[in-house]
């Protein structure tokens, strides 16, 4: 095979062939001697510089120019490359003999005789403009978001990193950043569907985009978050003109499809950055400042200080915690008897989840029920509750009490999941206890967050014979239209409206008007929180028929709530 391939071809190459290779090449191929001056040029550099090789040859440097020789820079390199006997390689903008503007890549190395002394340099040049192009979409694709062409969040990185490096070389150079998130974008998503929700964000972009001042540059972070960083001096006036950017932003609606859909945000401030050393750690601290405006109530803003960051971790060991004392037994069920205000006879038990903390002891439910919300971890803990206590009604029914009924909380984030009914379901086939033993307490905010969804899960447990209780009635908003809307059997009279039952008149009429109510819808009603006998007193004689509180039992442990039903039991038999 070698010596068919080698047919033709002189043992040795000649000149000839050396010349052809050089002059047809299909890269330009410029040679330099140890001096930097021209050897020769090869026809593919007149072909991509557009210029003859004579003019080449006697081109005045010059970034940007026609083909260059840069005599000192240039040699400069060159003999670097002696010394450190490598390659280099660079990519430069060329204004062509034609007057188009093309990048070239240009590649130089020594080439040297076998005993290693330099003969002469050899410049490759090849024409990379259309690969620059198609870096420079790449490269656009990753730092801007395609939904509204604003920087996305790898490119506000970039923007932070740059503040950060001049900031360090500035005394006086500052900046701020405000992280802002649409309040119950979810809502719009569920009602009026994903394409149009991606328009509204699209229109929110837009808005932000035409207010913003030339100090400030806006980004979108993804899904319904933005952000804002504005460059200034004063960090005070920056982050007063972020929060009433945002403010201007959403004080007018925005017109989707011809309707006028107002939105809030609650927004997050770090008001001076220059001190930060990484980017990831301004973003970070802007979310906690964000997060603090939503549990204000949403549609505000607030500033960030070192607590909040000092909460946040709190917060994210605490939830880490929850995570594994759910399958240890640091988590238990506590039941808190609901009895007849009068006699005390227990009608039933309303569950209610504990923490036991292995370092902190009791962690109360206001704490850690918020951060199960915030995760999935909130359908394991409703899951695991409404199956032990399910279990426990049991055991509490074998102490001669066969009509105890349970009530037990469902969470909005619950209530929000699809399979949510399915899964209940499921729990209460499995108890081997009547689906009409069964209390689900539902607050008024779940159902504003999703009454649609709400009202699916309460028709089919319904259907099935479980009932429901409107928990802390009241305190919430369009409380009687829920009643007329949803298959409600209970209203649990919140503690707010009992503190003040026994002391104050206007109190005790608003107690007298919520039973009068209830009589008229056919509704039971307990009431909550009742602690002193005055309070109690007052509820029996209006007729409340079902009452619980600390005066008659705090939450139990099942073992201490056996205990308690057979003391209520009494030795012959259930009082």
């Amino acid at each position: 095979m070698s010596h068919r391939l080698s047919q033709g071809f002189p043992a040795e190459p000649g000149p000839e062939i050396f010349r052809l290779l050089f002059q047809r090449s299909g890269e330009g191929i410029t040679l330099l001697d140890s001096q930097g001056r021209l050897l020769a040029m090869n026809q593919g550099i007149r072909e991509i510089f557009a210029a003859d090789l004579a003019s080449l040859a006697v081109a005045i440097p010059g970034d940007g120019s026609p083909y260059v020789n840069e005599p000192v820079a240039r040699l400069a390199r060159l003999h670097g490359l002696v010394n450190d006997q490598e390659r280099f390689t660079r990519d430069w903008r060329v204004t062509r003999g034609d007057g188009a503007v093309v990048w070239v890549r240009e590649a130089a190395r020594p080439i040297r005789d076998d005993d290693g002394n330099l003969l002469f340099f050899a410049l490759f040049h090849r024409d990379v403009t259309r690969a620059k192009l198609i870096e420079d979409q790449f490269l656009h694709h990753a730092s801007f978001d395609s939904l509204t062409g604003l920087p996305n969040r790898a490119g506000l990185l970039e923007r932070l990193w740059e503040f950060l490096r001049r900031s360090r070389g500035d005394a006086n150079a500052d900046f701020s950043l405000a992280l802002l998130d649409l309040d119950r974008f979810g809502a719009v998503n569920h009602s009026l569907g994903h394409i149009s929700g991606d328009q509204l964000l699209a229109e929110v972009a837009s808005r932000l985009h035409e207010l913003e001042p030339p100090n400030v540059l806006t980004a979108r972070l993804g899904g319904d978050e933005f952000a804002l960083l504005a460059d200034s001096d004063d960090s005070d006036a920056s982050a007063n003109a972020l929060a009433e950017l945002v403010r201007e932003a959403m004080s007018r609606p925005f017109v989707l499809d011809d309707v006028d859909i107002f939105l809030t945000a609650s927004a997050g401030i770090v008001a001076s950055c220059k001190s930060y050393s990484r980017p990831e750690h301004i973003l970070r601290d802007a979310d906690s400042a964000m997060l603090s405006a939503k549990r204000a109530g949403k549609d505000t803003f607030r500033l960030f200080d070192p607590e909040m960051f000092s909460r946040a971790s709190r917060t994210l060991a605490l939830r880490n915690d929850l995570k594994k004392s759910l399958g240890v037994g640091d988590i238990f069920v506590a039941y808190q008897p609901i009895v007849h205000p009068k006699t005390g006879h227990p009608h039933g038990f309303e569950a209610l989840v504990r923490w036991n903390h292995p370092e902190r002891g009791m962690v109360s439910p206001a704490e850690f029920i918020p951060l199960a919300e915030e995760t999935a971890l909130i359908q394991s803990l409703g899951l695991y509750v409404l199956k032990t206590a399910l279990a426990d009604l049991g055991r509490m029914r074998a102490r001669g009490f066969p009509d105890l009924t349970m009530s037990v909380n469902l969470s909005g984030r619950q209530v929000a999941r699809p399979d949510c009914a399915d899964s209940l379901l499921e729990v209460i086939g499995a108890s081997g206890q009547p689906a009409s033993s069964l209390h689900l307490e539902i607050t008024e905010s779940v159902l504003i967050e999703n009454a649609g969804q709400a009202a699916r899960v309460m028709e089919a447990l319904a259907a099935r014979g479980a009932s429901f209780s409107l928990d802390d009635f009241g305190t919430g908003h369009s409380s009687l239209s829920y009643l007329r809307a949803f298959p409600f059997k209970t209203l649990k009279i919140d503690r707010s409206f009992v503190a003040d039952v026994a002391t104050d008149p206007r109190g005790e009429a608003l107690f007298r008007a919520i039973l009068q109510l209830a009589e008229a819808l056919s509704l039971s009603v307990v009431a909550e929180g009742v602690e002193t006998t005055a309070q109690r007193d007052i509820i029996v004689s209006l007729g409340c028929p079902a009452a619980q509180g600390w005066l008659y039992a705090r939450a139990m442990p099942l073992a201490l709530a056996l205990d308690w039903l057979d003391g209520a039991r009494g030795p012959d038999g259930p009082q």
